[in-house]
């Protein structure tokens, strides 16, 4: 009966703890959940930020940023995210050669949260200059 009853009390306090320590772990949210650019074709350069806020209970960070074009890159603002806690991702595009009106570049959030890969889309819309 001994036993039970260890086994027993022991399961009520390992399993919350186990609910706990999974609830705790970081879980990234980012705001916008997309970015739509509108640029003329005779920008060389656009610049989009984003929000990242830690949702979770532990410390978030940030190992890497990759974009799906090698026109793009990306600059972390903070990498280590603490709980609640409001970070930035600060993303370059050149669009000098790109030759689509309408194009997609995913950039790639590398870190240790629950979703250890977030994608993040940024469409480009390209508008004609007006001639005079």
């Amino acid at each position: 009966m001994g036993k039970l009853l260890s086994a027993v009390s022991l399961l009520f306090i390992v399993i919350p703890l186990m609910i706990a320590q999974e609830n705790a772990k970081p879980q990234i949210s980012v705001k916008p959940k997309k970015s739509v650019v509108y640029y003329y074709d005779t920008m060389r350069f656009v610049r989009e930020s984003i929000k990242v806020l830690n949702t979770g209970g532990t410390p978030m960070t940030i190992h890497e940023v990759r974009s799906s074009c090698g026109c793009a890159t990306a600059a972390v603002g903070r990498a280590i995210i603490h709980p609640t806690s409001l970070g930035h991702i600060y993303f370059n595009i050149d669009v000098s050669r790109l030759t689509d009106s309408v194009m997609r570049v995913d950039y790639y959030i590398y870190s240790n949260a629950q979703d250890s890969v977030l994608s993040f889309p940024v469409y480009l819309h390209k508008k004609q200059t007006q001639k005079h």
